[in-house]
């Protein structure tokens, strides 16, 4: 019983990407269903534009894992020099004067170079709590198109 939990969790056979443009006071979801057959990753289902949660969590299959992306505006990128800094330290580099525990960095290391993305903590528990109290399942995060 244990594996058949483990396998499910570790190798899901569906998956959904879910995109929040966030453009302001408005937000607008895009999402796609993936499903792994034999080896081939197929799309399912996708759907786009939708300017309101209630519409688009009716499309979306619960019992299956979400990645989150997040873009648009409160997201900042920018490309810091160098690599190996801890996240405090890239933190510092993009905005010195800021508390760092407001925000959630996310880091990209290049070869000489490191992509660096900030969101407010509580824009990104907002929208993280939204799916998880309309009881879906965000298993991984990722903002704008620089995703891990």
């Amino acid at each position: 019983m244990f594996d058949h939990f483990k396998n499910k969790i570790l190798h899901p056979r569906q998956f959904t990407g879910v995109e929040v443009c966030l453009q302001g006071d408005q937000l607008c979801y895009h999402f796609v269903i993936l499903k792994k057959q034999k080896g081939d990753i197929q799309i399912q289902q996708t759907g786009s534009d939708f300017n309101d949660f209630a519409t688009l969590q009716k499309q979306l299959p619960k019992e299956v894992p979400i990645h989150l992306c997040l873009s648009g505006r409160g997201i900042l990128h920018k490309l810091i020099s160098g690599t190996g800094e801890t996240p405090p330290q890239l933190f510092k580099q993009v905005l010195p004067n800021a508390n760092f525990k407001q925000f959630h960095l996310q880091q990209i290391p290049g070869d000489q170079q490191t992509i660096v993305s900030l969101i407010r903590q509580d824009v990104l528990q907002q929208h993280l709590q939204q799916f998880k109290s309309a009881g879906f399942w965000p298993v991984d995060l990722s903002l704008g198109s620089f995703g891990i």
